[in-house]
C-alpha cells in the first residue's frame, strides 16, 4: 500500500515539474524549430493560452503576436463535444483474433470518415514531450477569426 502511495505521489510530482514561464514574444520568435530539448515555447504555451490568445481574435492579430505559423492549412477535426463512442473503442486487455481487430479498426475508420469536418488550422511547433512532438493548434473560421485553440501531441 505504501509503495502504491509513493508511486502516485512521485508521478504527480514529476508531472508538475514541467518548467513554466510567462509568454515572451521575442523568445517565442527565436524558438520556432521543432527541437527535442530546450524549446521555451512549450514552457510558455499555458500562459499564452490563458492570457494572450482569445476567441474572436483576428488571424492577423495572431500572426502579429506569434509570427507566421509553421503550418496554415485545411485539416480535419471532430465537432466540439463529439468523441469516439465506447462501443468502438478497442479493449487491449482482451485477447482478440486479428480478424476481429481488423473489423473494429475498419468500423473506427468509417466513424471518423463520417464525423470529421474540414477546418482551417494554424499550427505552431512547441517542442517535444518525452517521445512525441507537440503543437499549438489554432482553429480559424471563414471570417478569419479564432474559434478555438489547443495543444496536440502526435
Amino acid at each position: 500500500m505504501k509503495l502504491l502511495f509513493f508511486s502516485i505521489l512521485f508521478t504527480l510530482l514529476c508531472n508538475s515539474c514541467q518548467a513554466q514561464r510567462d509568454f515572451n514574444k521575442e523568445l517565442w520568435s527565436e524558438n520556432s524549430e521543432l527541437i527535442k530539448e530546450g524549446n521555451t515555447r512549450l514552457e510558455m504555451v499555458n500562459d499564452l493560452m490563458q492570457n494572450y490568445l482569445k476567441i474572436g481574435m483576428d488571424k492577423k492579430q495572431v500572426i502579429n503576436l506569434l509570427g507566421e505559423p509553421n503550418s496554415d492549412t485545411i485539416g480535419v477535426i471532430l465537432p466540439k463535444g463529439k468523441s469516439l463512442p465506447d462501443s468502438l473503442k478497442i479493449n487491449y486487455n482482451i485477447k482478440q483474433a486479428d480478424s476481429a481487430r481488423l473489423k473494429i479498426t475498419q468500423k473506427i475508420n468509417e466513424w471518423y470518415n463520417k464525423n470529421y469536418q474540414p477546418a482551417k488550422l494554424m499550427s505552431y511547433n512547441l517542442g517535444w514531450t518525452l517521445v512525441d512532438p507537440i503543437f499549438l493548434k489554432i482553429h480559424i473560421n471563414e471570417e478569419n477569426k479564432v474559434i478555438g485553440f489547443w495543444t496536440k501531441e502526435y
